[in-house]
């Protein structure tokens, strides 16, 4: 309850958090130190039947103030690059999405991916106007908000993921995942 009075004090400080270690059921690494605190336990891998979009989508609006515009590029982009996993079986991808901790790793992994995919006959899995409404604020310059904008994104990733059953076949995928993202924050603190 603590963490929701800090997200309704202070959405914009408090909600990326929030949304990563509820609604993305990653582990909180500061409760790993307590053993009372079940955020330390929660995991993606395990706990991805709890990740629901239909859950997400209303916090968004109610909460986060975000427009219908933006939550529907969000999810629309989601659904594709699920589809893209799941047809491709692109583990690579879906471990590089899910761990990238800079702007323009994130962007080069989504026009690769696109190149992938176009290279293949298909149509783009990105448009210009959902990118720039998900990600950008104006030419080349990243909101201040993208790795929520990619948390939330993989949130709608995972759910796909999940009910497709490609998941429960890949599994793996999410204990690698985040043991580079362990490894990554070890690097850097």
């Amino acid at each position: 309850y603590e963490d929701l009075f800090q997200v309704a004090n202070d959405p914009q400080r408090y909600a990326p958090r929030f949304i990563r270690t509820y609604f993305l059921r990653r582990a909180y690494r500061y409760a790993r130190q307590d053993e009372t605190d079940p955020r330390g336990g929660y995991s993606t891998r395990d706990e991805a039947a709890l990740v629901s979009w239909r859950l997400l989508e209303p916090f968004l609006r109610r909460i986060l103030s975000m427009q219908q515009a933006r939550i529907d590029h969000i999810r629309a982009l989601g659904d594709a690059l699920a589809a893209y996993v799941r047809e491709e079986n692109d583990r690579r991808f879906f471990r590089e999405f899910y761990v990238l901790g800079r702007y323009d790793q994130l962007r080069v992994a989504l026009l690769k991916a696109n190149n992938r995919h176009v290279a293949r006959g298909r149509k783009p899995l990105l448009t210009l106007d959902g990118y720039l409404s998900v990600f950008e604020e104006g030419e080349e310059l990243a909101r201040a908000d993208w790795r929520l904008a990619r948390d939330l994104v993989l949130i709608r990733m995972i759910e796909q993921l999940y009910e497709s059953g490609w998941l429960g076949r890949n599994e793996d995928v999410i204990a690698e995942a985040d043991a580079e993202a362990n490894n990554d924050s070890n690097d850097t603190h």
